[in-house]
């Protein structure tokens, strides 16, 4: 990914894990119904750091799954050349709008999920 794609996704994981520090001193990852509502286009001001932190989010998984053999959580998916980060969270954005009954699951596991059925690999 290009260095801006490398600067999201750092200021997404920082900001995630302040949120976590912030948090209560039980092990907590995001679940679905979180990435949902940073990634669902909203008017306010707050809306753009939450997109922000949304494309940091999706781009940090996507990350981790090329760099992990194209899988995450049992999901496998080869993100071709030329995916831009947007169209990655609206695949994101769209899987966890489509299946409100997951939202509730751990949301690397679902990024995973959406973007297996988006992106299957050919074998």
């Amino acid at each position: 990914m290009k260095v801006r794609a490398l600067l999201v996704a750092s200021a997404g994981m920082l900001t995630i894990a302040t949120s976590a520090t912030n948090a209560s001193a039980e092990a907590r990852f995001e679940s679905g119904n979180d990435l949902y509502s940073l990634c669902i286009n909203v008017d306010s001001r707050a809306a753009a750091s939450d997109d922000f932190v949304c494309l940091g989010y999706v781009s940090a998984i996507a990350d981790a799954m090329v760099a992990n053999n194209n899988e995450i959580a049992g999901f496998r998916a080869c993100l071709r050349d030329g995916l831009t980060l947007r169209q990655l969270s609206d695949v994101v954005e769209k899987w966890l709008q489509n299946h409100p009954e997951k939202r509730d699951f751990s949301a690397p596991g679902l990024v995973a999920h959406a973007f297996a059925e988006a992106f299957p690999c050919s074998q």
